[in-house]
């Protein structure tokens, strides 16, 4: 494998990392909403960069439960 396709693969390898991870997906600038999950998220240690938690307990997407 030639350098550029590793990475080339180390990239979307963290890309779709970060879409299942809030924290990871605000490293890597990428925006989610609550339709990116399958299950509330807790957002309470993170700040909620991508404010999925409307009341402001901690947890977004509570609707997913």
């Amino acid at each position: 494998m030639t350098i550029l396709r590793i990475i080339a693969v180390m990239i979307v390898a963290a890309s779709l990392a970060a879409c299942d991870n809030p924290d990871a997906a605000a490293v890597f600038g990428i925006d989610l909403d609550c339709s990116d999950f399958s299950e509330p998220q807790w957002v309470g240690d993170n700040g909620d960069p991508h404010n999925l938690d409307g009341d402001g307990d901690g947890w977004g997407c509570e609707h997913l439960a």
